[in-house]
């Protein structure tokens, strides 16, 4: 594997001598310096197994200032979201404080620095923060392949094999997905990759109208489930957004997504425009045809509540959404968390194909300190203790261990709305969800092995392992995302109908050069075949 080092990297983007230096400028790995302060060398790896990080490489003695007093650490700042209301300033405040804490025992060179915003505006304020050059350090790339061909990412080579070994090794299944020209830019996140769509209904409304629960049995079935509710419920919806309906029509066609605007079908390694797809059309016209029923919510893709409030709210008597866990997890998790007492019936309607990683752990090309930053990733990655702060908050504040000592559960008298700190969902987007407390209502233990079981049972995608380099066509890249974000929402929302809409998004992506851009990805993709 290539080693692009920090200084090629800026050679690469044509920044060198002066401009070098003003590069390395760039500082988003913040240092806490003293007047009396130098720099402090060393790095620290975290253990697995549920215990605290330990020992790890040395690295060379930090300086100290004139008076010879040891130098402030080093502030790495993880810039990440939540798909849960973003916790006050000051519960956030708490659980930084712990983890520093608790880091400062092993790795007392290091701080953390926690900036967590909405995973709905994540992507879109990221995009702009990196292109207006600003300070970040360790940042999550939605779409990996436009970041790195817009310079937005650093490689990790030179890290592998010693401040991220442990992480690199943990999903070095995946690290081919992260890899594009030689270099790997992305850590990808360790959970279960295969999801298990289910239809929730409020069970009040299921009895009432007198379903057969028995019968639902793939997202086929969903349409006379809903047409039962709506006949005797007239004034109630069922569904929260249609905008899941492209992934489960991918089910049935084996249509597996590669480099967000193509596909594969079956077991073919030809690629497609994933727009133009029979399944991405299908999707649309069934979204449409349910907000025209009333199933979904009206508002569609200008409704700002997600999925989850709105269905635990009650705003909407049911919903269709993804997860890792087990049947009995997920009634749990959602009977625990509604907040106007009701229970649910929950049918599996689907497990979603094996493809790409699409998240996980990058560093900013604007980070002042790439390593420190890339040994924060190490400790968020493998320390349990960390890994859990960072998604449910403080023990004895947001969460508290069962009698036995086996899992966690939340505080008498709270809930998942109610806690001042959790980012529960946002634990199959970040970091690894093996290295979590057990949580009978999110993660338990035995749905750590029922995540294994579906990837083991799931649909390959025929290119899985296959991440293009789309360096020479970052215009083109460019302009297709532009149309990419006029489009597809209203269409997977089914604010628009898809006969007058469908046709002009695929006329504006000809345009954009689409066809030119899978021409170019399918060269890359019969040349990684003949390497395979």
């Amino acid at each position: 594997m290539a080693n692009l080092t920090r200084r090629d990297f800026l050679k690469v983007l044509g920044v060198g001598g002066a401009g070098a230096a003003a590069a390395l400028a760039l500082a988003a790995c913040k240092k806490d310096e003293g007047t009396t302060g130098g720099t402090t060398g060393g790095t620290t790896g975290g253990t697995t197994g549920g215990t605290k990080p330990t020992g790890g490489s040395t690295g060379t003695t930090g300086t100290t200032g004139t008076t010879g007093t040891p130098a402030e650490p080093t502030t790495v700042t993880l810039h990440w979201s939540t798909m849960m209301k973003v916790p006050d300033a000051s519960a956030i405040q708490d659980v930084e404080d712990f983890i520093n804490e608790h880091i400062a025992e092993t790795t007392p060179d290091l701080k953390l620095h926690i900036e967590l915003s909405s995973m709905s505006e994540y992507t879109t304020n990221m995009n702009m923060r990196l292109a207006a050059a600003e300070e970040l350090d360790i940042i999550s790339a939605r779409d990996q392949i436009a970041a790195v061909a817009n310079g937005y990412l650093l490689p990790l080579n030179e890290y592998l094999d010693n401040e991220l070994k442990q992480t690199a090794e943990q999903v070095k299944d995946y690290l081919s997905f992260a890899t594009i020209g030689g270099n790997v830019y992305n850590m990808p996140v360790n959970k279960g990759y295969v999801l298990m769509w289910k239809l929730f209904i409020d069970q009040a409304y299921v009895d009432g109208a007198g379903l057969d629960w028995s019968k639902v049995k793939s997202f086929h079935d969903v349409d006379w489930v809903y047409e039962q509710l709506k006949a005797k419920y007239p004034n109630e919806k069922f569904g929260c957004y249609p905008n899941q309906y492209a992934s489960l029509y991918s089910i049935d066609d084996k249509n597996c997504t590669v480099a967000t605007y193509f596909c594969t079908i079956g077991n073919s390694t030809e690629l497609h425009n994933y727009y133009a797809s029979e399944t991405y059309k299908k999707a649309v016209e069934k979204a449409y045809e349910h907000r025209q029923k009333g199933y979904v919510d009206q508002e569609g893709s200008t409704n700002t509540m997600g999925h989850d409030q709105m269905v635990l709210s009650g705003v909407s008597k049911g919903v269709i959404m993804a997860h890792a866990y087990s049947l009995e997890t997920c009634k749990r998790m959602f009977d625990g968390n509604c907040t106007y007492g009701a229970t649910y019936a929950v049918a599996n309607i689907g497990a979603s194909n094996f493809t790409n990683p699409m998240s996980g752990s990058c560093i900013a090309y604007t980070c002042k300190h790439p390593a420190e930053a890339a040994r924060m990733i190490e400790i968020i990655y493998n320390d349990p203790v960390v890994a859990s702060a960072l998604i449910y908050g403080l023990e004895g504040v947001s969460y508290v261990w069962n009698a036995d000592h086996t899992s966690i559960e939340y505080p008498e008298g709270l809930d998942i709305n109610t806690v001042p700190y959790t980012c529960l969902y946002s634990c199959g987007a970040f970091g690894n969800q093996f290295a979590l407390w057990g949580m009978d209502s999110n993660t338990s233990e035995a749905d750590k092995g029922y995540m294994r079981e579906l990837m083991d049972n799931a649909f390959k995608a025929p290119l899985f392992g296959f991440t293009p380099n789309g360096t020479e066509v970052s215009t083109q890249l460019a302009a297709l995302n532009n149309v990419v974000q006029q489009y597809n929402k209203p269409l997977t929302y089914g604010d628009v109908n898809p006969d007058e809409m469908l046709p002009q998004f695929l006329k504006d992506l000809d345009a954009a050069g689409i066809d030119d851009v899978m021409k170019f990805y399918q060269d890359q993709v019969n040349e990684w075949l003949k390497n395979k």
